[in-house]
């Protein structure tokens, strides 16, 4: 299995890039990073990256998660009870469930989860991408792929959905357990592979390392959590789109 070298202190830093932050999720203390979609962004194309390091499986941890306050549409990324990846989505109408085969249990790595929405690709398996530490997921337990241009839920400003970073928003429930770091959303922005985020070492070809993501083009929606600013952890470098913080103080 592949991963980025790790530092003693939970940084992730190579020769060329570092790490300086990350954040660390105590699923006991109900963290939450929340903001409210009031609007659409791009509803057939997003990328969502972020680096992660579990501290605990064996129950649904979310990684992020979107749904209105109906509860009727939501979208959410997350590790199931069976510690596999797994996107799952519902409209109202339309259900949309990816759910690998792999698990991921090594509670001492990092791990880069790339997940890509592109609804409008002619290609059905292409309208949901995984990668996992700069490779592509191709082996799934279950692959129900999205409808030509059929909306993310991610990204609706429906009944002011609420976005939740590491946890189920609106059911305040399901917090991830463990340390993430560089969370990135691009709105309408879909990425082919995973080199907007990181790179593979040229020493040491396995292991997948950080790159800088500050130059990308984050969308009106979009944002970037470098959690270097331990009075407002939810603040977004690329922009204004910040998170509101329940439960994490400076020391997390």
């Amino acid at each position: 299995m592949s991963a980025p070298l790790i530092l003693a202190t939970n940084s992730i830093k190579d020769t060329g890039y570092d790490v300086a932050n990350s954040i660390r999720y105590n699923d006991g203390d109900s963290p939450q990073l929340t903001r409210i979609n009031s609007s659409n962004g791009n509803l057939k194309n997003f990328t969502f990256s972020v680096w992660v390091k579990r501290s605990s499986g064996g129950a649904t941890k979310r990684l992020l998660h979107c749904r209105n306050s109906g509860g009727s549409q939501f979208a959410s990324i997350f590790f199931n009870s069976s510690d596999q990846l797994e996107y799952s989505s519902s409209d109202g109408s339309n259900s949309d469930n990816l759910v690998t085969n792999r698990v991921f249990r090594d509670f001492s790595s990092w791990y880069n989860i790339v997940v890509v929405w592109d609804s409008d690709s002619s290609t059905q398996s292409d309208r949901i991408r995984f990668f996992i530490n700069g490779t592509r997921e191709t082996s799934f337990a279950t692959s129900d792929f999205p409808a030509l241009n059929q909306e993310s839920m991610m990204s609706k400003g429906t009944d002011a959905s609420t976005i939740g970073l590491g946890f189920q928003s609106v059911a305040n429930s399901e917090h991830f357990d463990g340390y993430m770091c560089e969370a990135v959303f691009l709105d309408g922005t879909t990425s082919t592979d995973a080199s907007e985020f990181g790179e593979f070492n040229e020493d040491s070809p396995t292991i997948w390392q950080p790159i800088d993501v500050s130059g990308l083009t984050f969308g009106s929606h979009g944002y970037y959590l470098d959690f270097e600013d331990s009075s407002a952890l939810g603040n977004d470098a690329a922009g204004s789109n910040n998170f509101t913080v329940n439960n994490l103080t400076a020391t997390d």
